[in-house]
């Protein structure tokens, strides 16, 4: 069974979108060190068919970012050779209360106001919602998204959600959902990817 990597676990009727790629480990308990070669420490080990995204890749090793099983953040340098390409493409669940579509631009970086230093990112999710039957007026939408920016060492990845309540007109609703990530370090928009998106109804 896949183990879970960003809090992915949880997953309603909802489309998927991505814009980096995900893999699966095919070796047993592979070292994960703090660089790209096995002269570095090793800081963690993965599982088999544990799922990763790679964060950047040095040749024959692969920086890679996970949720171990006590779900701690786990980022650094395995072999690449125990990679394999993993698609993440979400099913609708067919007993779902509501169809949703889920669309996102691109993220955007600005320098902070406020503080001074660092970067506010943020993504803009676009959702259409359509009933399959339910006789709810009102709704719950919740949007999360995972970001990471690759070749920089002073940025981990992050994880950030939003929820709002919409109020169904037809057994429709249709929003977007800003999803805000504060960063310390100063980025630009092209160097700040998402890693993943959705959102669920309840």
């Amino acid at each position: 069974m896949i183990r879970s990597l960003l809090l992915l676990l949880v997953v309603f009727s909802t489309s998927y979108a991505s814009a980096m790629e995900y893999y699966l480990v095919t070796g047993d308990q592979v070292n994960i060190r703090k660089g790209p070669s096995q002269k570095w420490k090793v800081v963690a080990k993965a599982s088999k068919d544990q799922l990763v995204l790679e964060t950047r890749r040095d040749g024959l090793w692969s920086e890679v970012f996970f949720l171990d099983q006590r779900k701690r953040k786990v980022l650094g340098w395995m072999a690449n050779q125990y990679l394999t390409p993993q698609s993440l493409a979400v099913e609708a669940t067919p007993d779902a209360e509501f169809d949703i579509e889920v669309m996102a631009e691109s993220p955007v970086c600005t320098n902070r106001t406020v503080v001074g230093v660092g970067s506010l990112c943020y993504l803009d999710i676009h959702f259409r919602l359509q009933s399959k039957g339910s006789d709810k007026r009102r709704v719950v939408v919740k949007c999360w998204a995972d970001f990471v920016a690759p070749g920089s060492k002073a940025v981990t990845p992050i994880q950030t959600n939003n929820s709002q309540p919409y109020h169904l007109i037809g057994g429709r609703a249709e929003g977007v959902m800003r999803l805000n990530a504060g960063l310390k370090q100063h980025v630009e928009s092209n160097s700040f990817n998402v890693a993943y998106y959705n959102c669920s109804v309840k």
